[in-house]
């Protein structure tokens, strides 16, 4: 063989080389592996096996039919879906109204992140075997071939899917949802992991398996109007009413300055504990609302006498680190119940 021949080959052999290397660079895997678009409102972290195996847990399930319905969309069982992360944007109705709580059905700008004991890449080739449609994002020529982010769009509906590594599956209401989940995941746009607070609440929910709902929320201004406590107690007799009323008057001066919060619900041995993360614009504001709720015990005359909120003000544990307020209350399996359950 001549030494031309020789060059040319080894130079054909160094190019392919190069372009295997430049495939292999653009497919590395996520350094995000829960991709929340940074403008998100509203996260919703459940453990969907944790809400099936709790007679109580599991009848608030209903209220987050949008997790358990795509779940079953995609040929899942609940109890293979270790942790169901939703993200969406905010809306009256999670709150208020006959349908309240979460959309029944993904809207073109949520998106839902499950995790579990399933193979993904197993899922995505039985979703295509049922009439799911393959599409290319983010493509790439490389020599003879295309190179880019696969993922599938439902035949019947608006849902997108992809995955992320071998135990998670990312699903969108919209393609447009997809695309951002899968560039966050590869560090093209900002993630709400850059919030320090939502990172402190996404890490609690991680490293507690006891905790079957966690919740994070941007406080806009609306929701700052449904935060507030009411202005009038319950009962009005008594100095201790008083008191309290004018504690309830700075309550509500001061929970205009909440930025973001996070509540939460655990199993705890034969109970439960509700957590409450709250944080504020600045330190001073948390360190009066600190100051005024270690003065609980006069916020029960706001509300009515057989009202099972009481037991939550009545064990509260309050705290403070720095701007944030931590708030706990133990309960016990009837007062779940009264809380909760009796009240739907």
């Amino acid at each position: 063989m001549s030494k031309y021949s020789r060059h040319c080959l080894s130079s054909f052999v160094l190019l392919i080389a190069l372009a295997i290397s430049y495939s292999n660079s653009i497919a590395v895997p996520p350094i995000n592996s829960i991709p929340i678009p940074q403008d998100t409102l509203v996260v919703l972290l459940v453990r969907p096996a944790v809400l099936a195996n709790d007679p109580q847990m599991k009848t608030m399930a209903s209220n987050f039919d949008v997790i358990f319905q795509n779940i079953k969309t995609i040929g899942l069982s609940s109890d293979n879906v270790d942790e169901a992360v939703l993200f969406t944007p905010f809306n009256m109705g999670l709150l208020y109204g006959a349908g309240s709580g979460f959309p029944r059905s993904l809207t073109a700008g949520s998106g839902l992140i499950l995790k579990g004991k399933f193979n993904a890449d197993s899922k995505i080739r039985d979703l295509k075997s049922k009439g799911w449609k393959e599409s290319q994002f983010d493509k790439k020529r490389v020599l003879f071939w295309t190179t880019g982010e696969t993922y599938l769009y439902s035949p019947d509906g608006s849902e997108c899917l992809a995955t992320l590594t071998g135990d998670r599956i990312v699903i969108g209401g919209s393609q447009v949802v997809v695309k951002d989940m899968i560039n966050a995941a590869n560090g093209k746009i900002a993630s709400l992991d850059n919030d320090p607070f939502y990172k402190r609440i996404s890490d609690q929910f991680a490293g507690s398996s006891a905790m079957g709902i966690s919740l994070f929320s941007i406080v806009t201004d609306r929701m700052r109007d449904m935060i507030k406590p009411p202005s009038t107690p319950a009962d009005t007799t008594g100095l201790g009413s008083k008191a309290a009323a004018a504690a309830i008057a700075s309550l509500r001066s001061y929970s205009s300055h909440v930025k973001e919060l996070g509540l939460s619900i655990s199993a705890s041995g034969a109970g439960y504990q509700l957590g409450g993360l709250f944080s504020f614009d600045n330190e001073s504001s948390a360190m009066l609302v600190t100051s005024l709720l270690q003065f609980s015990g006069g916020l029960i005359s706001f509300l009515p006498p057989n009202d099972p909120a009481r037991a939550v003000i009545t064990g509260l544990q309050v705290s403070r680190d720095g701007a944030v307020l931590n708030l706990q209350s133990p309960l016990t399996r009837q007062q779940f119940i009264d809380m909760f359950v009796r009240r739907r």
